[in-house]
């Protein structure tokens, strides 16, 4: 696990500083700026790109793992972290209490609910709503909790927000909280055809989301096209 987490922060570092860089194009006056040398790194999935990360990592972990503390104050950490006895921060949506909760059995989390009462009570009874091991496995992803969104005044029709491994892309998905299920819906972004109704997402990239007044309460938006992944 502490691997993964320093995997994945060098990575976003990585792919942070490689989009950073703009490419090299002539000003008014004619100069250029020299060309990037890391412009490969924008192929975040690439074998070079992943050795690249791989190489960063082992030297990261190498310094960390030779400080005498650092055992200590992992096991520490993680204790801490996958503690059942936490406070279940709650959000208010509708006539229930939610919560997005991750621990030893549930490693990237479930997204849950209660009853006013049932939060009250010394060990509340949790309804799981959506849970992220789950939804990863059967989508071979590796799916982090971005948050969610939920319609007024029925509070039903949502906006569920996901990374893939914690990328700052996010897929925002519709879901119905009467069915805790994934919401038939449109075409997902401009020009592009429909997906199946089981697994409709927004596709990850640069994107604003707006609500309307309609049968289907949601509707997104790409812009510009070329960055919405996932497009056909």
């Amino acid at each position: 696990m502490r691997k993964l987490a320093i995997l994945t922060s060098v990575a976003a570092v990585a792919m942070a500083f490689a989009a950073a860089a703009a490419p090299a194009t002539p000003d008014a006056a004619g100069w250029q700026a020299p060309a990037d040398p890391y412009l490969w790194l924008e192929d975040v999935s690439s074998a070079r790109a992943m050795d690249w990360v791989t190489a960063e990592n082992a030297k990261t972990v190498g310094v960390l793992e030779k400080d005498p503390r650092f055992d200590g104050l992992y096991a520490d950490a993680l204790a801490i972290a996958q503690a059942k006895d936490r406070i279940a921060a709650p959000s208010f949506i509708g006539s229930d209490l939610y919560n997005f909760w991750q621990d030893a059995d549930h490693v990237r989390g479930v997204w849950r609910r209660t009853t006013f009462a049932g939060y009250a009570a010394s060990e509340p009874a949790w309804k799981t709503v959506l849970d992220l091991d789950a939804l990863s496995k059967a989508e071979n992803a590796n799916w982090v909790w971005e948050g969610a969104q939920c319609y007024a005044p029925g509070d039903h029709d949502c906006l569920v927000s996901l990374s893939d491994g914690g990328e700052d892309a996010q897929t925002v998905r519709e879901f119905d909280l009467r069915t805790n299920s994934a919401s038939p819906a449109g075409p997902p972004c401009r020009d592009a055809a429909p997906a199946p109704a089981a697994a409709r997402p927004l596709p990850a990239g640069g994107r604003h989301v707006r609500k309307r007044l309609a049968a289907r309460p949601v509707q997104g938006a790409c812009w510009p096209a070329p960055q919405c992944r996932g497009l056909p």
